[in-house]
């Protein structure tokens, strides 16, 4: 974390002063948001190649990483059956709704890989979420291949229906909520960035 922070702050810091003392010296606005944007690539450039290949570990707590992957592993499997699930019902809107369902729920297990500390905020999802859309879609498709059908089973398969948006509402929540932690770093690193590149100025 420091080191892409330093890293970033160096050519953030270098790219400005550059661009205003030998290139254009008439903006220093101008030079700022120059630095401020190698800044940023160079932040999430440096965070990718860190990433990259790279086996989630916690300092401190040496089975966290166990944890995680165990959590990423099961969540992901059971999040493929809901989405084979689909190949079972006819309307293609509706199926659809759970597949982009199944895909956020993947975005969010990816991150928690990519960020293992992250874990136990989405425990909420993990234990009760995802355990809840499993036997929601599971009824759901076994009351569709039912071949008598009464208004009970009907309004029941209607009800699924129109919970589905509210349920790829929460998952976007909890995979926005998981960012925004990424998102507030940045944007802290951006000011500190751009006070130095006036200091500097």
């Amino acid at each position: 974390m420091f080191l892409r922070f330093l890293l970033s702050m160096i050519a953030g810091i270098a790219s400005g002063y550059v661009f205003y003392d030998i290139i254009y010296s008439r903006s220093i606005l101008l030079a700022i948001l120059i630095g401020i944007l190698i800044y940023y690539v160079t932040w999430r450039t440096v965070k990718s190649m860190q990433n990259k290949g790279k086996t989630p570990t916690v300092k401190g707590d040496p089975f966290r990483s166990i944890q995680v992957e165990k959590a990423v592993k099961e969540g992901s499997e059971r999040l493929r059956n809901i989405r084979s699930q689909t190949r079972l019902i006819a309307d293609n809107e509706i199926a659809g709704k759970i597949q982009d369902i199944c895909k956020t729920g993947l975005d969010i297990f990816d991150y928690i890989q990519k960020n293992p500390d992250d874990l136990t905020k989405a425990k909420q999802f993990i234990n009760y979420y995802l355990d809840a859309t499993e036997k929601i879609v599971k009824k759901y498709v076994e009351l569709l291949s039912k071949k008598e059908r009464n208004s009970e089973i009907d309004a029941a398969i209607s009800n699924v229906e129109s919970v589905l948006d509210s349920i790829k509402e929460t998952y976007t929540k909890q995979l926005h909520n998981l960012l925004e932690d990424d998102l507030l770093d940045l944007n802290t690193e951006i000011k500190v960035l751009e006070k130095t590149i006036k200091l500097e100025g």
